[in-house]
């Protein structure tokens, strides 16, 4: 089914530039795993962690890398991924096809196939990791989850054939249209929410993602955590 601008995204996107806060004087970083470290986190490659204190640990021997600084609040309207990615920003039909505008990574073209989730406020979003919440499915701005074929999505409304029949949802009232499951555990946390699990590069000073064609640069000062 071709996703397309069915749903209207109603908060307009951030200068990226937002997203990447400077540390608070009295930040602390912690590197846990095998070894363990708190301090301020110099780098991340592919061989170690270093610490501005001078410390250095092998990345073979780490779990998880959580950055203290402050959190950028998070935008409400984005898309997840089948992989975990969920991007906050805007799903826009253009003349060369679909362009998703990432508040993080700018400007991206989505595969349709790689669309799970297209949401429009954030408010429901924890009822897809419900049990009971099995996509494909819709939630509505009142919580009220409607499980069932979707038959339709454009930019008036979206139809669900549920176990009761056909029910049509206008895009006014919907919150979330979840196409189907995607992965839960998240691999990198930015400050705004948004999560990267898509396939990266440790470069020192930042991490390097490929989306599509596209490869982006996301600085280590944008990051909240990252789970390896």
């Amino acid at each position: 089914m071709r996703v397309n601008n069915s749903i209207r995204m109603i908060h307009a996107l951030s200068a990226a530039a937002c997203m990447f806060v400077f540390r608070g004087t009295a930040a602390a970083d912690s590197v846990t795993g095998e070894e363990n470290a708190k301090g301020t986190v110099q780098s991340v490659t592919a061989s170690e962690v270093k610490m501005k204190e001078g410390q250095s640990i092998p990345i073979a021997k780490v779990k998880k890398i959580e950055f203290d600084a402050f959190v950028v609040a998070a935008k409400e309207s984005g898309v997840i991924l089948k992989d975990g990615t969920k991007l906050t920003g805007i799903l826009r039909d253009t003349p060369e096809g679909q362009v998703f505008r990432s508040t993080v990574l700018g400007p991206v073209k989505l595969k349709t196939e790689d669309i799970a989730v297209i949401f429009n406020d954030s408010e429901f979003l924890g009822k897809l990791s419900e049990k009971e919440s099995v996509p494909p499915l819709v939630i509505d701005k009142k919580g009220t989850v409607l499980p069932g074929r979707i038959m339709w999505s454009d930019a008036k409304s979206t139809g669900v054939k549920t176990s009761e029949g056909l029910k049509k949802v206008l895009v006014e009232e919907i919150s979330v249209v979840c196409y189907s499951a995607f992965k839960k555990a998240p691999s990198v946390l930015l400050r705004n929410g948004d999560i990267i699990n898509l396939a990266r590069e440790f470069k020192g000073e930042s991490i390097s993602v490929t989306l599509g064609e596209k490869k982006i640069d996301i600085p280590l000062k944008a990051i909240k955590e990252i789970s390896l």
